[in-house]
């Protein structure tokens, strides 16, 4: 078995912090749909996903926290330019890296109140970083700038419903995220 799976490390990569200069990796979010996520990354040391309660705004919403430490994929993201700020997203070409980015960073938008109206966005600081990293499974796109110094990518369905049927062949992808997505994107083909 692989010291590092890349899937996992993709997830690291894209969500959560790694503690400078350290080996700690934590990770919370209220978010339900990440919950996958920090199942996924409790199976490299067994850490456990901690469930909790918080108050946003006066209302009481559910918490999911891992922290855990692990040399291994601290010196593997490191090596990748983690800690340089110069780098979004490596020059890694492994798939199932990429693939887990994509799950993590790839947001479903749906524009006015027409619901087939849906496209597929990610923003980033680096859009160069982006394009070498997912030009293998997505279309090459310009860029539109969203903020000053951030940049928005838009996908189309039919972009999406292609890169979803590919990446759910792979044996490490949430096979549920990219089921969903075709089914999106199937409807209005």
């Amino acid at each position: 078995m692989a010291l590092i799976d890349n899937y996992r490390l993709g997830i690291m990569w894209s969500v959560g912090t790694l503690s400078k200069g350290r080996d700690r990796y934590s990770l919370q979010t209220s978010d339900r749909f990440k919950v996958y996520y920090l199942k996924k990354l409790s199976e490299i040391v067994g850490a456990k996903v901690i469930e909790d309660r918080r108050l946003v705004r006066g209302i009481s919403q559910p918490l999911w926290i891992i922290r855990f430490t692990d040399g291994v994929y601290a010196d593997k993201l490191r090596e990748l330019g983690y800690d340089d700020p110069e780098i979004e997203y490596p020059d890694y070409i492994e798939d199932e890296f990429i693939c887990a980015v994509l799950e993590c960073r790839l947001k479903l938008v749906t524009i006015g109140e027409d619901q087939s109206n849906v496209v597929f966005r990610t923003h980033c600081k680096k859009p160069e970083q982006w394009k070498r990293l997912t030009g293998k499974f997505i279309p090459d796109k310009q860029p539109n700038l969203a903020t000053d110094k951030t940049y928005r990518f838009s996908y189309s369905k039919s972009d999406m419903y292609d890169l979803a049927k590919t990446m759910h062949r792979l044996d490490c992808s949430n096979k549920l995220l990219w089921s969903s997505i075709i089914s999106i994107c199937s409807q209005f083909k």
